[in-house]
């Protein structure tokens, strides 16, 4: 109920930085008090207070934030968050307009390595919001993540339908999932000898498996 979540920053605050080419970037730290009475307005009120805090100090480094909370430092997970959130959402720039004479083109990277336990990136395109996860293997399986990612959509359509709701309240189980655990699974019934009591019954088993618990 109470979380930590890292998310990058451009850190092109300043007006005269937003044509400079260079990379910028600092990460910032969420925290989220998911206390379970406490509504999805209310939360989401939380969560922008938390971000504007934090964008009022983006300058200053991830790494003088751990030295000041003394984190102590570990190579197998990184200080403060192990859940990283990523936005993309500036707009798209033609870098060949900034440099004259210069040929640019995009060349995509293919990370083979999660740097966090867990990182979800949301991209706007075309008024779609495109998101993909990176994770780590040692931890989740793929089909862990396209349980957790389709959870995730069930659970955002029932927020925005009911924001007056506490996250807790609402279902994050698909139909069929909720069909298969309260149907399928559940379906545990059997017919029982009429002729015999339950202790009878029980002393039968015990008879017939005699080595087990």
């Amino acid at each position: 109920d109470d979380i930590c979540v890292g998310s990058p920053i451009a850190g092109r605050g300043q007006a005269q930085t937003q044509s400079m080419l260079g990379l910028f970037i600092n990460t910032l730290t969420y925290r989220g008090d998911v206390a379970k009475q406490v509504s999805f307005n209310a939360l989401i009120q939380q969560v922008r207070q938390f971000s504007l805090d934090a964008y009022a100090n983006q300058d200053i480094p991830f790494e003088k934030l751990v030295d000041a909370l003394k984190v102590t430092r570990d190579t197998s997970y990184t200080p403060v968050f192990q859940t990283l959130f990523t936005l993309q959402n500036t707009p798209e720039v033609d870098v060949s307009q900034l440099l004259s004479d210069v040929e640019v083109k995009l060349v995509p990277a293919h990370q083979k390595i999660s740097k966090y336990d867990l990182s979800l990136e949301l991209a706007e395109k075309s008024g779609v919001y495109e998101a993909s996860f990176e994770y780590r293997t040692d931890l989740f399986s793929r089909e862990t993540i396209e349980r957790f990612s389709a959870h995730f959509v069930e659970l955002l359509g029932h927020l925005l339908a009911q924001p007056e709701q506490s996250v807790y309240a609402l279902p994050m189980l698909t139909g069929t999932e909720q069909s298969l655990l309260l149907e399928t699974w559940n379906e545990t019934s059997l017919d029982y000898p009429s002729s015999k009591t339950i202790v009878q019954i029980i002393s039968g088993q015990a008879l017939k498996y005699p080595e087990e618990i």
